[in-house]
């Protein structure tokens, strides 16, 4: 189980929004469990039991996942959880693992394609930037202190995440 705090999912506010950020996990992902920390936060959700717990399993649409908790089962749970993330259709996921290849597809006829972000993305894995004309390298110590003080606010913008997603 990913390693969720109640601070965490208080944020998120409803079991919808916490279903966007787990959707993307596979049941395979889900079935494996939480490292065993000597010290865990006081906010870290402890156990599946308590994880299940939070959930409203009288909703007909998590039958499974119920008799699943019901009987301890935790993959069984696990996995009923995952099944139900993946099919349910409330909230409306714009876009799914499945639509990757049509996504992919129309990328590349409209805007060259995902490939095209690679030498980009290249550069700054090598930190390599260019800013306004400027070309910086920047070395694993770095003194900020030469720096020009723009530069700080440049990477701190983080600018250049779309080309490593589209790369990577």
């Amino acid at each position: 189980m990913e390693y969720l705090t109640r601070r965490a999912l208080l944020r998120l506010g409803s079991v919808a929004l916490l279903t966007t950020t787990l959707a993307a996990h596979s049941a395979e992902a889900l079935t494996m469990t939480a490292p065993t920390h000597s010290n865990p936060s006081p906010n870290a959700i402890g156990s599946e039991a308590e994880f299940f717990g939070m959930l409203d399993l009288t909703r007909p649409a998590l039958a499974a996942v119920q008799r699943a908790v019901l009987a301890k089962d935790w993959p069984a749970a696990k996995a009923a959880w995952a099944t139900h993330l993946e099919s349910a259709n409330r909230p409306h996921w714009l876009w799914s693992r499945a639509d990757r290849p049509l996504i992919t597809q129309i990328y590349k006829e409209h805007y060259g394609g995902l490939e095209r972000a690679v030498p980009a993305a290249d550069a700054v894995l090598a930190r390599d930037f260019d800013w306004q004309g400027i070309h910086m390298h920047l070395e694993h110590d770095l003194d900020w202190h030469p720096v020009p003080g723009e530069w700080t606010n440049v990477l701190n913008r983080f600018a250049y995440w779309p080309e490593m997603g589209h790369a990577y």
